[in-house]
């Protein structure tokens, strides 16, 4: 119906277009003010960057501090937004963000905004890590790709920073193939948002009731980077969406089954904790063998695939997927030697998605961990 209307541009026809629709249904799913649906998750970090960027008044080249466990759209989104990434250790048994190393490297650069990735759904504890952001007055943009569905103490990640962002890439919670989107309550941020995506002076027909006035405003001084997101793909996520809060549940128990029996085949791995009051979004399973050294754990990973495991490994050598590191990204100045913590615990950790194993069921999830326990053993 949507390919024979024609109305695959958001902007192309009246209001009520199926991109406006899912504005104000994500944003009234994660209890946010406003809601920007653009082109991706990349596109979501970076239009959040600029705008914040023009709302604080920061240079070319100013520090933004990012978690070291990420992926390279995150600090590449930095790059884009004309700042300079300052990498922060998440080296602990939690893998998330080192809250004490933020401490120092907010104190020795002076940044102003910590870009917070929640890799593979590894936040730190949210107490600790908000009070500190408040007392370095420092912004948080949140990188909510990992934690779709995921809340803590009731409250869904994404809304604790001045914005929280979003893809529909593949191997995602909400899979579009492509998209992504920007939450927030901050009014400027979301006008500026909307500008820089590309609205072309449409700017009103946002689904979450702009402040039309204040905007355009801002209108004539913002440009335009065009990267608003399809009719095509927000018809994609909208049905999803719907389903998102049993999807999940069903991850997380499949998680604890895999988990526990991993455990029971493999008494030493290592699987990071989880935090207290956090309900995860368990889409991947990380894990690794610390007897292993580099060449063992690359038999492991090798003996895996010919059991039709497929893991990545972090701790590669070269640059493969999706498992690109602090090691690889010379575009952001090489700070790997800086990171001594997370190098170390990203050597040998190895990444099992989960990602479309929903129909999947508990035994099923027991074979799994016998034949990484299997494995192992080799």
């Amino acid at each position: 119906q949507l390919l024979s209307s024609g109305r695959l541009f958001r902007y192309q026809h009246e209001s009520n277009d199926d991109v406006e629709l899912l504005e104000g249904e994500f944003a009234q799913y994660i209890g946010s003010r406003y809601c920007i649906c653009v082109s991706s998750g990349g596109a979501a970090l970076f239009l959040s960057l600029y705008a914040l960027r023009l709302k604080l008044g920061l240079a070319e080249g100013a520090p933004v501090l990012v978690s070291a466990f990420t992926l390279t759209p995150v600090p590449s989104s930095v790059v884009h937004a004309g700042l300079k990434p300052v990498f922060v250790e998440c080296g602990g048994e939690d893998l998330a963000l080192d809250v004490q190393d933020l401490r120092k490297r907010a104190e020795e650069t002076g940044a102003k905004v910590l870009l917070l990735s929640y890799m593979r759904g590894r936040v730190p504890q949210m107490d600790v890590l908000l009070a500190a952001a408040r007392e370095l007055n420092l912004t948080i943009v949140e990188d909510c790709a990992h934690t779709l569905g995921s809340t803590y103490g009731g409250k869904h990640f994404g809304t604790f920073g001045a914005t929280g962002c979003f893809s529909f890439q593949t191997n995602k919670a909400i899979n579009a193939g492509e998209g992504g989107a920007i939450v927030t309550d901050d009014p400027e941020i979301a006008g500026r948002t909307v500008l820089l995506s590309g609205s072309y002076g449409y700017f009103s027909r946002n689904g979450t009731n702009l402040p039309v006035e204040q905007v355009a405003k801002m209108y004539p001084t913002t440009p335009n980077f065009s990267s608003r997101m399809t009719n095509l793909a927000a018809a994609l996520v909208r049905p999803q969406l719907l389903g998102l809060d049993e999807k999940v549940q069903r991850w997380n128990q499949h998680y604890a089954v895999l988990t526990s029996s991993l455990r029971q085949h493999c008494p030493e791995i290592f699987i990071p904790t989880e935090q207290p009051g956090v309900v995860p979004a368990r889409s991947s399973a990380q894990f690794a063998v610390p007897s292993m050294d580099a060449r063992a754990t690359e038999a492991l990973t090798r003996e895996l695939g010919a059991r039709g495991v497929k893991v990545a490994w972090f701790g590669r050598p070269e640059w493969v997927g999706f498992t690109s590191t602090v090691r690889h990204w010379e575009y952001a100045g090489k700070q790997d030697a800086a990171l001594p913590e997370t190098v170390s615990r990203q050597a040998g950790l190895l990444d099992l998605p989960l990602y479309h194993t929903n129909l999947w069921n508990d035994e099923d999830f027991r074979l799994l961990a016998a034949h990484v326990g299997e494995a192992v053993r080799v």
